[in-house]
C-alpha cells in the first residue's frame, strides 16, 4: 500500500496549495500597504479640512478682534466666543470618536472635551512638546490608557494657540482592518477552490495509472472486470493494451458502462459549478448592494412597489428593512411644489421612454425632516420582470454650502451696488475681475465689457504736465505688493471724454501664503468738492481784500470830509467871480468822485451792510437794467415765474449789482444783441455736492451774446480791481460778489468764448409779506425858542474841529 506523502497527486497539491497561498500572503501584504497609504492620504486631508475649518473659525474671530480695534480690552471675550462655537460643534453633536484639542505655547489645555482650561497635566507629554516645537504635521502616540492614537496639528500664532485634532489609531485604519478580514476570507475560498478544481483535474491526469495498477492486483487475483482504455502510447498504454487482450470479451461491455458514467460525473459537475456560481454570485450582488454609502432603490415598474433596499437607504431615510418594503414611493418624497410626487413621476417616465436620468429634488426620512438628494433613476430588467434601479446620494451638506454662497455672493454684488465709491477688482495679472456701478459711471466702462481687460486700459489717466510718465503704473506697484494712495488723479472717461478729478487708494490681496493674488482700488469723484473748496478759497479772498479795502475806505472817508468840508468853509469866504473859486469848485468836484469810489469800496466790504426788507423781484431787473441801456440798440428780455417767490434783500443793492451786470454785457456787445434776464424760483437740495445751503432760492439769470469771458479769466472776475478793459475801476463785478454774499446768497457764472455769457444769482427766498403801514412822520411841535447844545462825536479830531467850525459859521 502506497503511502499519503508518496503519492504524485498529494506532492503536486501541496505544490500548487504552497504557491497560491504565497501568493495571497504577498497580494494580501501588498494591498493592505496601498490601502494604508490611501487611508493616510484620505484621513489627512480629512482632518486637515476640520483644522481648517477651525482655524478658519479662530481667523474670524481674531479679524473681528482687530476691527475692534481694542485687541488687549477684549481678546479674552472674543477667544471665549471662538471656543464656545468649537464646542457646540465638536462636543456636543460630533458623533466621531475624533476630537479637537487646544493648548497654548506653554503646553496648558485652553480646549479639551474632559481636562479644564489650564489644566497643564499633558504639558509634558511628548506629543504636546512635538506639536509646539512644530508648526503643523501628523503625530502616532499613545494615550495615558495604553491606547494608540494619531493626530494632525496646526499652530495659531496670532493667540499663541496649536490645534490638534485626536483620532483612535484602530477608528483610522478600521477601513483596512474591515479590508483586511474580507480579503483574506475571499483569497481562502478562492484558494481552496482553486485547489478542488486542480485537483479533479490531476485526478483525471494520474487516473489512468491509478487502474492500471488496479487491474494488475485485479488480474493478479483472476478478475478480469476491470476497465481499461488503449489511450497511450507510452508504456502504460503498452501495458493496458496487453490487459486488453486477456480482456476484450468484456471490454465492449465495460467501456460503455465507462461512458454513461462519465457523462453523469460530467452533468453533475457542471450542475455543481452553475449552482456554486449562481451561490457566489448572489453573494457579490449583495455584498456590492450592501457596502455603497448611497441609497438604492429596486422598484418593480409594473406596481411602483419597493422590491429592495440596500443598508445605505436605510441609513439615510432611517427605517428598518421590513419598514421600507412596506414603504410607498410617494411616502419618501415631501408634498412640496416641484418636488411633488407627480413631479416625481414625470421623472419617472422619462426615464422609461427616454433613458437614465440623473437630478437632484428633496427627500423626506422618517422622522419628517426634509433633505437634498442627488438621484439617478435607470430602467433595468431581473428574471423577467422590468424594475427601476434607483441611487440616491445625500447632497444637502453640498446643497446647503452651495446655497449660502450664492447668498453671500449676492449680498456682496449688492454691497458693491450699493457703495458710491468706484470699485475695481483685479487678478494678479492685472485684469479686471469686477467693477461697481459707480466704477462703471466714473470710467465709463460696462462690467461685462470691462472683465478680463488690463486695468490700465480701463482705468485711463490723463498726463497732466507730464507727470503720468514718470510713475510706476499704479496696477504694478498693488501686484507688486505696495499699498498706495492718490489725492488727485485726472481720470478720462471712455464714455464722453469728460475729465473727472478722483481720489484713489488701493491695496494688494494677499493670501494666506502671503502671496500676492490680485488687486482692489477704490476711488470717487472729488472734481465738485474740488469747485467747492476753490469757490471757499475765492470767498476768504474776497473777504480778506474786503475787510482791508473796508478799511482803508473808512479812513480815506474821513480825509476827504475834511478836504470838502474845508473847500465849503473857504468856498463862503471868497468872492464868487474869483478864480480861486473856480479852483475850489473843481477840487470839490475832485472829491465827490473820490468819495464815490470810497462808497463802492465800502458796498464791497462789511461796511457797506445792506438795509434789507421784504420786497418782490418782479419789474426790479427790467428797471434797473433799463437805466443802463438808456439809448442803445441792445434789446432787453425778462420774463418772471407766476408766482415768484420774495426776498429780504436791499433793493438799491441789488439794483446796483444787476446794472453792474449789465454795463459789463452792453461792452461786451458792441451795441447789437439781446440781453435775457430770467426770475423764477430754485430748489436746492440737500446733496454731498451742493454750494448753496438747502432751501428755496430766487434765481436771477443774465444772459448776453457778447464775445465771453477766456476760460483762464473766469476764476478772476470776481477780484478787485482785475478787468480786461482798457477804461474802468475793476470793482464793479467785486461789489456783485461782496453784495450777493452779503444777502446770503450766491454768484456764479458761465462763459463760453464767442457764444456769450451768463450770470446766475441765487437770493434767500422768503413768503412775501402784506404792505405794512408807512412809519408815522415826526414832526417837531411848536417849541419855544431857546438856547440849545449840539453833541459832536468822531474818533477824528479834524472832523470834530471842522464840523464845529461848520456850525459856527451857520450861527
Amino acid at each position: 500500500m502506497m503511502k499519503l506523502p508518496q503519492s504524485l497527486l498529494f506532492r503536486l497539491l501541496s505544490v500548487i496549495a504552497g504557491a497560491f497561498l504565497l501568493m495571497a500572503v504577498i497580494i494580501l501584504y501588498f494591498s493592505e500597504r496601498k490601502l494604508v497609504e490611501i487611508v493616510d492620504q484620505e484621513q489627512e486631508l480629512i482632518y486637515s479640512e476640520k483644522l481648517t475649518a477651525i482655524i478658519s473659525t479662530l481667523d474670524l474671530n481674531n479679524d473681528k478682534l482687530l476691527e475692534t480695534g481694542i485687541v488687549e480690552a477684549y481678546k479674552e471675550g472674543f477667544q471665549e466666543m471662538a471656543l464656545q462655537s468649537l464646542r457646540s460643534i465638536y462636543y456636543h453633536t460630533n458623533q466621531s470618536p475624533g476630537y479637537p484639542v487646544i493648548v497654548n505655547y506653554r503646553g496648558g489645555i485652553v480646549l479639551h472635551p474632559t481636562l479644564p482650561a489650564g489644566d497643564m497635566s499633558v504639558a509634558g507629554e511628548e506629543v504636546i512638546r512635538k506639536a509646539i516645537s512644530m508648526e503643523h504635521g501628523s503625530l502616532e502616540y499613545v494615550y495615558r490608557d495604553g491606547e494608540e492614537k494619531w493626530c494632525v496639528f496646526r499652530t495659531f500664532s496670532p493667540w499663541e494657540w496649536v490645534v490638534l485634532f485626536s483620532v483612535p489609531k484602530e477608528y483610522k485604519y478600521r477601513k483596512v482592518i474591515q479590508f483586511k478580514r474580507e480579503i483574506s476570507g475571499l483569497l481562502l475560498f478562492i484558494c481552496a477552490l482553486v485547489l478542488a478544481v486542480i485537483s479533479l483535474l490531476l485526478y483525471h491526469v494520474i487516473k489512468p495509472i491509478i487502474k492500471l495498477s488496479k487491474a494488475s492486483r485485479a488480474i493478479a487475483e483472476g478478475d478480469l472486470q476491470i476497465e481499461l482504455k488503449d489511450e497511450r502510447n507510452d508504456e502504460v498504454g503498452e501495458l493496458t493494451r496487453n490487459f486488453m487482450l486477456m480482456q476484450e470479451a468484456v471490454k465492449k461491455q465495460l467501456t460503455d458502462f465507462a461512458q454513461q458514467n462519465v457523462a453523469l460525473k460530467d452533468e453533475m459537475k457542471q450542475r455543481k459549478q452553475a449552482t456554486a456560481a449562481l451561490v457566489e454570485s448572489e453573494r457579490r450582488y449583495r455584498e456590492i448592494f450592501n457596502t455603497r454609502t448611497d441609497a438604492i432603490f429596486l422598484i418593480d415598474a409594473n406596481t411602483g412597489t419597493i422590491a429592495d433596499v440596500n443598508k445605505g437607504m436605510l441609513a439615510m431615510f432611517g427605517c428598518t428593512y421590513t419598514q421600507a418594503l412596506q414603504m410607498q414611493v410617494k411616502s419618501l418624497i415631501p408634498d412640496a411644489h416641484p418636488f411633488s410626487f407627480r413631479g416625481g413621476q414625470r421623472k419617472v417616465i422619462k426615464a422609461i421612454n427616454e433613458g437614465p436620468q440623473t437630478f437632484e429634488w428633496l427627500g423626506k426620512k422618517m422622522t419628517g425632516e426634509i433633505f437634498w438628494i442627488g438621484i439617478s433613476l435607470k430602467l433595468t430588467k431581473f428574471d423577467g420582470t422590468h424594475y427601476l434601479l434607483a441611487v440616491a446620494r445625500d447632497i444637502n451638506e453640498r446643497k446647503v454650502a452651495v446655497q449660502a454662497l450664492e447668498e453671500e455672493q449676492e449680498r456682496l454684488a449688492v454691497t458693491l451696488r450699493s457703495i458710491g465709491d468706484g470699485v475695481i477688482a483685479t487678478d494678479e495679472h492685472g485684469k479686471v475681475v469686477s467693477l461697481n456701478n459707480a466704477g462703471e459711471k466714473l470710467t465709463g466702462w460696462e462690467q461685462d465689457r470691462a472683465r478680463g481687460n488690463h486695468f490700465s486700459e480701463i482705468f485711463t489717466i490723463d498726463d497732466v504736465d507730464g507727470a503720468g510718465t514718470e510713475q510706476q503704473p499704479i496696477i504694478d506697484q498693488l501686484i507688486a505688493g505696495t499699498s498706495i494712495q492718490r489725492d488727485k488723479i485726472v481720470l478720462v472717461n471712455v464714455h464722453d471724454q469728460g475729465k473727472r478729478s478722483v481720489a484713489l487708494s488701493g491695496a494688494p490681496i494677499l493670501g494666506r501664503d502671503k502671496k500676492v493674488y490680485g488687486a482692489v482700488i477704490v476711488f470717487r469723484d472729488i472734481s465738485d468738492a474740488l469747485k467747492i473748496e476753490a469757490e471757499m478759497l475765492k470767498v476768504k479772498k474776497l473777504e480778506s481784500i474786503g475787510i482791508l479795502a473796508g478799511g482803508l475806505a473808512h479812513d480815506f472817508n474821513n480825509i476827504i470830509f475834511g478836504i470838502q468840508g474845508n473847500i465849503n468853509l473857504a468856498l463862503t469866504t471868497l468872492d464868487p467871480h474869483s478864480n480861486v473859486v473856480r479852483y475850489l469848485e473843481a477840487a470839490d468836484k475832485a472829491t465827490v468822485r473820490a468819495a464815490d469810489l470810497t462808497q463802492q469800496l465800502l458796498t464791497f466790504s462789511k461796511g457797506g451792510e445792506p438795509v434789507k426788507r421784504i420786497i418782490s423781484l418782479k419789474g426790479l431787473p427790467d428797471e434797473a437794467a433799463r437805466l443802463v441801456l438808456g439809448e442803445s440798440k441792445i434789446k432787453l428780455s425778462c420774463s418772471y415765474e407766476s408766482n415768484l417767490l420774495a426776498v429780504e434783500a436791499d433793493s438799491n443793492q441789488i439794483s446796483q449789482v444787476i446794472q453792474n451786470i449789465v454795463t459789463n454785457a452792453v461792452q461786451a456787445m458792441d451795441d447789437e444783441g439781446v440781453i435775457t434776464i430770467t426770475c423764477d424760483n430754485h430748489v436746492e437740495e440737500d446733496t454731498a455736492d451742493r454750494i448753496l445751503n438747502p432751501g428755496q432760492y430766487v434765481h436771477i439769470a443774465i444772459k448776453d451774446q457778447g464775445n465771453g469771458i477766456p476760460s483762464g479769466d473766469l476764476d478772476k472776475i470776481f477780484d478787485p480791481y482785475f478787468s480786461t478793459k482798457q477804461i474802468g475801476q475793476g470793482l464793479g463785478l467785486a461789489i456783485c460778489h461782496s453784495v450777493v454774499k452779503n444777502h446770503g446768497g450766491l454768484i456764479a457764472v458761465q462763459s463760453v468764448v464767442g457764444q456769450g455769457t451768463t450770470f446766475h444769482l441765487y437770493l434767500p427766498a422768503v413768503e412775501l409779506l402784506s404792505e405794512q403801514g408807512a412809519v408815522a412822520e415826526i414832526r417837531s411841535g411848536d417849541a419855544a425858542e431857546q438856547k440849545k447844545s449840539v453833541l459832536i462825536m468822531d474818533d477824528e479830531r479834524m472832523i470834530r474841529d471842522l464840523v464845529t467850525e461848520i456850525l459856527m459859521s451857520s450861527s
